[in-house]
């Protein structure tokens, strides 16, 4: 298998979500829209470093992409990965960085570590300790480091829960729910997340569904994201604060949206923490494209993007940095 596959792989297995091209193009689809879309809902972008990488893809669109939106976040965004002994290009030779060539499973434990959101004095202690050799060496190593590991719901709880109309019944019919009273198990801390079953993966072989949870470090602030849209409930405090409520509740509220021609209509909203947006749907049920009700159209923004990207640029090779 394909080095970066194999780490794809692994890091799948210790939670965290992974976009790759090869498993999210399809025939007939747009490499460069989907390209970007991948960007834009990432959370981290990493440039996995190897000899082949070096000489193909250094002057890639995606790699400009990343570093317009490390520059526009003003955070953390790319995470250097060395699969190979190369020589890192300028603009990354001030980055820390992970090497997989010196010690793989070390490395994943670290990377994952990161993308979940725990402290680097955590995972390094954590590393030092547990010393990982294998993936589920690993596993233990992330759990020890503080990371929950996903929260599992007996079978039979879950039945009683689709009976009984409880208000986490939103979630069996496959939607997030925010919840702001949970507990780290390894280090007893509160926190808060957004949960949703997975019903699209196997049940544990107790038969029980497993829940992903998006956390405050996932990267994407939902209620942010939501005033980029042009809502009028929005506009009052009172609406807006009900609005928020209830699609952290998993519900799919009517909201009042402003089209491209200008025009109010009414539609239902459900909240997609997982990829850092909002569907829209028809009152009956049909989906309706979001990027029509945005304040600001996405040309506009990829535009600025590059913009972003190439000042940055400009200024590097004023201090005698090149790419």
């Amino acid at each position: 298998m394909t080095a970066y596959l194999t780490v794809a792989d692994d890091l799948m297995v210790l939670e965290v979500d992974i976009w790759i091209d090869k498993w999210e193009i399809e025939g007939g689809d747009s490499l460069f829209e989907k390209i970007n879309e991948g960007i834009e809902k990432s959370q981290y972008i990493a440039l996995l470093f190897s000899s082949s990488f070096i000489t193909k893809k250094w002057s890639s669109a995606e790699v400009k992409a990343a570093f317009s939106k490390e520059v526009e976040k003003g955070q953390k965004v790319i995470l250097p990965l060395i699969l190979e002994k190369v020589n890192l290009p300028p603009l990354l030779r001030d980055k820390l960085y992970l090497s997989f060539e010196e010690d793989y499973y070390n490395a994943l434990a670290r990377l994952a570590g990161v993308i979940h959101g725990l402290s680097s004095a955590e995972i390094d202690r954590a590393v030092r300790k547990k010393q990982p050799k294998t993936l589920e060496e690993a596993v233990d190593t992330l759990v020890y480091a503080g990371k929950d590991p996903y929260m599992i719901i007996p079978q039979d709880v879950f039945e009683e829960l689709a009976e009984s109309g409880h208000a986490d019944v939103d979630m069996l019919q496959g939607r997030s729910v925010f919840r702001d009273d949970l507990v780290n198990r390894g280090t007893g801390q509160g926190y808060k997340a957004w949960n949703v079953y997975q019903f699209d993966k196997p049940k544990d072989r107790y038969g029980n569904y497993t829940i992903k949870q998006f956390g405050e470090n996932y990267g994407t602030d939902m209620v942010k994201e939501l005033a980029g849209y042009k809502i009028k409930e929005l506009e009052d405090p009172k609406k807006a604060a009900q609005l928020i409520d209830s699609l952290k509740d998993g519900n799919r509220p009517v909201v009042t949206v402003t089209g491209a021609d200008g025009q109010d209509q009414k539609l239902r909203i459900e909240a997609m923490p997982r990829y850092g947006n909002y569907n829209f749907f028809e009152l009956n049920g049909d989906t309706v494209k979001r990027e029509q009700f945005l304040k600001e159209p996405k040309q506009d923004l990829e535009k600025g993007q590059a913009n972003i990207f190439e000042r940055k640029l400009e200024q590097q090779k004023q201090q005698g940095m090149s790419v």
